[in-house]
């Protein structure tokens, strides 16, 4: 079974992110694992790294773990193929730069979330997710 006390510790938290009010053991570790990474992981990605470290957790409670923490609005789920793959993110509205070759991630606050939010009031939308997303190739890859 998974759980922080087996668990590297990873880096603080980005600033802000949500959490919800009570997480799971399980969950907690997860949002762990997925903090301070620059490359979005896949239920597959953890599970192959809990393997290699010794750790003998089911592929079915990663999933449940991940899912219930991108409800939870602690991670943002981003679709790579077929698959699924999570990050942690600041709570704050913020665009996401995401790089087709190395799958890299730029969280980034371009205040084109911040501009939409304020057209959709403007209008008497509420937003209650949103999402922006650009696709491209990172400096390190276009060299």
């Amino acid at each position: 079974m998974l759980s922080l006390n087996r668990v590297t510790a990873a880096p603080a938290l980005p600033p802000g992110p949500r959490l919800p009010g009570r997480l799971t053991r399980n969950a907690q570790a997860l949002l762990t694992m997925l903090t301070g990474r620059e490359r979005p992981a896949t239920a597959y990605d953890l599970y192959d790294e809990l393997r290699s470290g010794g750790h003998n957790t089911g592929l079915t409670t990663i999933y449940r773990g991940l899912h219930s923490l991108a409800e939870a609005g602690a991670v943002h789920e981003f679709r790579i193929g077929d698959q699924s793959a999570y990050l942690v993110c600041p709570a704050e509205p913020h665009e996401h730069l995401i790089c087709r070759v190395c799958g890299r991630v730029q969280q980034q606050h371009l205040y084109a979330a911040s501009r939409w939010q304020a057209v959709a009031a403007d209008v008497g939308f509420q937003v209650v997710e949103q999402r922006i997303e650009f696709y491209g190739r990172c400096d390190r890859c276009r060299r």
